[in-house]
């Protein structure tokens, strides 16, 4: 959509270019009756995008709490054993 608007306003300015007024008013209500249901199509487009960053976060979050804090392993490896040294930066490099 967005490469089809660019498109038209390339055709527009041409029309300005050659003095068409015709031609010019034509374009500029044609790109008016394109632009609403792009802008609504590019607005979708980036919230779904949105959508499935948060959805794979979310996954990725559960996932690590399953796999590595499972039964306070972690809180335990940092409390107790004090052989590990920064057992918080190991783990998010890990991750």
């Amino acid at each position: 959509m967005s490469i089809y608007i660019a498109g038209l306003n390339g055709k527009i300015v041409k029309s300005i270019i050659e003095r068409n007024k015709a031609v010019f008013v034509q374009r500029v209500f044609y790109l008016g009756f394109i632009a609403v249901p792009a802008s609504f199509v590019n607005s979708f487009l980036d919230f779904l995008n949105k959508r499935l960053a948060i959805s794979f976060k979310k996954r990725l979050t559960n996932y690590f709490h399953e796999s590595y804090l499972k039964e306070m392993t972690f809180y335990q490896l940092g409390n107790i054993d004090s052989r590990i040294t920064n057992p918080d930066q190991r783990l998010t490099a890990d991750i």
